[in-house]
């Protein structure tokens, strides 16, 4: 039960703050020394700094994040159709958030972990893209799979209905495809956004290393003058 707005804009406010995660975690770690990974970069760093707090209230926020993932993993039993295509939707959706809450509570408990805060922010994206995919094929009537459609039941209720077997299993599958789309896309995105900051990283500290080089040798030199 929903409607699209109700699944478009969550998703979409899910998926921009995921982003945003994403690339200052990876940036902090990648352009800072990656044994002090702090507090500041990890999971909930968009929290502590909308909220101007500091480092020793971040395990309450940790705590929070990881309740509100915990409750979304109640969503399921909010499907109208609990067997059907929406059913399916909701499955595949509580997959992404039940690694949400186990990377949210990692995080909670090792906050300068790298890898937690990344698969947080990877499943935060996944998650706002596959609830927006939901409203789209779910809500929109040209969207719906072929060989279903959206129809009104009781109390006012709309759901996706299939009229053959044979449709609910095409778009079962349909689903499990869109599933894998989505998480492909999400994976090369995190990989090219590494893969530049790691080398940029490593341009960097080549620069530094060949000035602090010839600081070194024009400083022997002076010494050898003096001698």
């Amino acid at each position: 039960m929903g409607t699209f707005l109700g699944h478009f804009f969550p998703g979409f406010t899910l998926s921009i703050v995921g982003l945003w995660h994403l690339f200052n975690s990876a940036q902090a770690f990648f352009h800072n020394d990656r044994d002090n990974f702090s507090h500041r970069h990890s999971g909930f760093a968009l929290l502590s700094e909308l909220n101007k707090t500091t480092e020793k209230i971040s395990g309450v926020l940790g705590v929070l994040a990881s309740s509100v993932f915990g409750q979304e993993l109640f969503l399921h039993f909010h499907s109208t159709d609990h067997v059907g295509i929406e059913g399916q939707y909701h499955c595949l959706l509580q997959l992404i958030v039940l690694v949400s809450f186990l990377s949210a509570v990692t995080v909670t408990l090792s906050p300068t972990s790298f890898p937690a805060s990344l698969l947080l922010a990877i499943s935060v994206v996944f998650q706002g893209l596959w609830f927006m995919n939901m409203g789209f094929v779910l809500w929109v009537p040209e969207l719906v799979p072929r060989g279903c459609a959206l129809q009104t039941i009781e109390h006012g209720e709309r759901t996706v209905t299939c009229s053959s077997r044979d449709a609910y299993l095409r778009a079962h599958a349909l689903a499990n495809l869109q599933f894998s789309w989505i998480l492909f896309t999400v994976l090369v995105i995190t990989a090219s956004l590494c893969l530049k900051l790691a080398s940029s990283s490593k341009g960097s500290t080549g620069k530094g290393s060949a000035i602090y080089q010839r600081l070194d040798s024009s400083t022997g030199q002076d010494h050898s003058m003096d001698i």
